[in-house]
């Protein structure tokens, strides 16, 4: 039986009545000259007001193009959405017209993407890009944009704002430049913020600078919050839920402590040992997992992490796990897709995180 056979696990057992976003059986190709890549195979979570979901995994599980999915900015082609519901105010995202995706974007949810450079228009001022998204979509006029503007970066902390208006984006720094992709995200007060990776590339400080920004300005606002990040360590500090991907599917999800303190995924265990830690020996080089995601342009049998598991055996070969219950929590139940019983596999590991 396939993940997206299993109706109860992936999709009616997490709908949520108070979700502003719930997002069900997601299925995204891409036409390459390798073949059709399935990147996005079967994904369903919620979102609720107010939360912050983190969405986890390393280069390739699918992460980013789940949430472009939704947003309508797979590019196509050569990517397609073959299937699936992204719910959010009663209307399904993905079967919207462009035109009334454009209402949506950056009014009701708002998308901080990866690499703020690429994101703004070197050719245009701080002031143009941000008056921009407040005039089209709250019908201000330029003075009354304008003060939204240098309101707003003074809200994500940038110094002197009303000068810093006429600057480009070339003459801000990563961080900087960060804050203000931040600043036009929220300028139109959305109620879902989607960050890509908001914080790759920025140094420790910085890193910490933004996600307390984030963090603060959730608070004030009670805007929700999906985060999509490889770094687990981003997660632990700032996430309610933790949904982990791998190979375009979710193979875990649970509240953040549970999560760290009683892992139930090979794959989650593999990611959390290979983050540093202070008590360990200096000497000891990090753990990695071995091997290489599978390729998704070719049908998949069995499990798809069995190649790099040291839990396997003969079933994972054959039969592709489905999310489960691995121990009923006071929000949800704790979700993995695997045939093992983890639940002391790790306890030292687990013992050490917390």
């Amino acid at each position: 039986m396939t993940q997206t056979e299993s109706t109860p696990a992936t999709t009616s057992s997490e709908s949520s009545d108070d979700a502003i976003l719930s997002v069900s059986d997601l299925h995204v190709s891409f036409k390459t000259d390798e073949g059709m890549v399935r990147a996005v195979r079967g994904v369903s979570f919620d979102v609720r007001a107010g939360e912050t979901v983190a969405i986890v995994g390393e280069s390739g599980s699918g992460k980013s193009v789940t949430n472009l999915a939704m947003m309508g900015l797979v590019p196509k082609p050569p990517g397609n959405v073959d299937s699936g519901k992204a719910m959010f105010g009663g209307r399904d995202l993905l079967t919207m017209s462009d035109r009334n995706l454009q209402d949506i974007r950056g009014r009701h949810i708002a998308m901080i993407f990866q690499d703020p450079m690429t994101a703004l228009n070197p050719l245009m001022t701080v002031e143009q890009q941000l008056t921009e998204m407040t005039r089209l979509h709250l019908s201000l006029t330029r003075q009354e944009a304008r003060k939204r503007a240098v309101e707003m970066l003074g809200l994500v902390g940038i110094t002197a704002p009303e000068k810093r208006l006429r600057d480009y984006p070339h003459q801000f720094s990563g961080g900087m430049r960060q804050r203000v992709m931040i600043a036009m995200a929220l300028s139109c007060e959305p109620e879902l913020l989607i960050a890509d990776e908001p914080t790759t590339a920025l140094d420790v400080t910085i890193q910490a600078q933004i996600m307390e920004l984030l963090a603060d300005l959730q608070a004030r606002k009670g805007t929700a919050i999906v985060l999509i990040t490889h770094d687990l360590g981003v997660v632990a500090g700032v996430a309610d839920r933790v949904l982990v991907m791998y190979a375009g599917r979710i193979v875990e999800r649970a509240d953040v402590r549970t999560l760290f303190a009683n892992p139930q995924h090979p794959y989650t265990i593999g990611l959390l040992g290979s983050l540093p830690n202070i008590e360990s020996n200096r000497d000891e080089p990090l753990a990695a997992i071995p091997g290489q995601p599978p390729d998704l342009s070719q049908p998949i049998v069995g499990c798809s992490f069995r190649d790099r598991c040291p839990h396997r055996f003969e079933r994972c070969q054959t039969d592709d796990p489905v999310l489960t219950s691995r121990g009923a929590l006071e929000s949800e139940p704790h979700m993995a897709a695997c045939h093992a019983d983890l639940t002391n596999a790790d306890a030292e590991h687990a013992e050490a995180q917390q």
